[in-house]
């Protein structure tokens, strides 16, 4: 007897441990599948993105350096400017590209672009979850890589060029006003058009990804996608199979809510690290940056999220160790008693809540879970409803100490 409770103590231990595990591969495949595939949670991450002053810095330049250079606004000065003046052309234009910069930087913490930049995303992120299921004819791209349009910006810009090249050379100076920056072939072709020149194929975008590199992902997201519901099934059978098997069975489901929460405090920790190592070696240049600070908010975004599921977890262990009828909580509730003077062993309400206590349980945990459907994962609601379940269940747990003796005694019976 004594081997046969060793062997299915150490059974249990092993099915806690990959309950644990699986409760961390399905949260995180959860938490990927969301981020990636979900509209509201890609622009989550992407749509303050414009504020961050490393962007504003990177984009700000990269682009007028393009208006300057696509639009050759060095020759422009060069050719209105008398025979020795020419060769100021250089210095005036590094003076347009500056004022170019700064107005681009200004622009970019306005309601205006951010909202053409959340439109910009969403048809980005649209493209790209379509390649992603498999329509590779759902996207447009220059040259094999998918890009993030930045023609907004560069529809200010030049705005700005036409205003400061009209007062660098004291001639009036017009260039084309774009009818839909949102459009990047559409706007580069007007240009192109107005001012008879050529822009490079990666004028007024920020490349992102390859889509070689999308279709190759496009099996691994089937297989990943399917994987979740597998996972979770799997995690469930093993969490069932692990009570069932337990010596004691709420005993059992407390260690797989803590085990399960040290898990996910591991992994936020882990994910911290990796996304300072990450950050160490992204590329330089507008994409790098973007790449970067998206890559931040991501991981940021894992952090909380876990943190999250850490406190649920906190709170569920806490509301299965009342549930054990802890006897200090008892002993607690009566020495309370004693000091204030109650003696509520014969009150109505008392022993309602000691013949009812189990569905009064039962309830409290029902409200609980349409409560943490109904409020927003990451609100400061969530950690109020579960407190106030703790709450709730160590209320009832202090009120069942005062039941009536012969409530005790069919107990003890039983």
């Amino acid at each position: 007897a004594r081997a046969r409770r060793t062997v299915r103590r150490g059974v249990t231990w092993a099915l806690i441990i990959l309950t644990a595990v699986g409760v961390l591969g399905t949260s995180l495949a959860f938490w990927a599948d969301r981020t990636i595939f979900s509209e509201s949670a890609y622009l989550a991450v992407v749509g303050p993105i414009p504020q961050d002053p490393a962007v504003v810095a990177s984009v700000s330049l990269q682009v007028s350096e393009a208006v300057v250079t696509g639009l050759d606004i060095e020759q422009r000065i060069s050719d209105v400017l008398p025979g020795p003046s020419k060769d100021l052309a250089g210095l005036v234009t590094s003076g347009i590209q500056s004022t170019i910069e700064r107005a681009l930087a200004e622009f970019m913490a306005s309601p205006q672009f951010g909202t053409a930049w959340i439109e910009a995303n969403k048809a980005l992120h649209a493209q790209l979850v379509a390649v992603l299921r498999g329509d590779n004819q759902a996207i447009q791209t220059s040259g094999g890589v998918v890009t993030v349009n930045v023609f907004p910006l560069v529809a200010k810009g030049l705005e700005v060029a036409q205003t400061a090249l009209t007062q660098a050379t004291g001639n009036p100076v017009a260039l084309p006003t774009l009818t839909d920056p949102l459009d990047p072939a559409a706007s580069r072709a007007q240009i192109e058009q107005a001012l008879g020149i050529t822009l490079p194929p990666d004028f007024g975008v920020i490349p992102v990804v390859e889509t070689q590199a999308l279709e190759r992902a496009q099996a691994a997201v089937w297989v990943f996608e399917t994987s979740i519901i597998i996972s979770a099934l799997i995690t469930l059978l093993l969490a069932v199979v692990a009570v069932a098997f337990a010596l004691q069975r709420r005993k059992a489901l407390l260690q797989i809510v803590v085990a399960s929460g040290i898990a996910l405090a591991i992994a936020g920790a882990v994910v911290s690290r990796i996304s300072t190592l990450v950050t160490d070696i992204t590329p330089s240049g507008a994409a790098g940056v973007l790449g970067q600070v998206a890559l931040t908010r991501v991981m940021s975004g894992f952090e909380s999220f876990a943190l999250v599921l850490v406190v649920i977890t906190a709170v569920l262990a806490v509301a299965l160790y009342l549930a054990g009828r802890p006897a200090w909580v008892p002993r607690w509730g009566r020495s309370l008693a004693r000091r204030v003077g109650v003696q509520p062993s014969g009150n109505r309400v008392v022993r309602f809540v000691a013949e009812h206590i189990g569905e009064l349980r039962f309830i409290g945990y029902a409200i609980a879970v349409v409560a943490l459907l109904l409020v927003p994962l990451g609100s400061g609601s969530l950690v109020g409803t579960l407190v106030a379940l703790i709450a709730y269940q160590v209320i009832l747990t202090v009120v069942r100490a005062f039941r009536p003796t012969y409530i005790r005694l069919a107990e003890d019976a039983a």
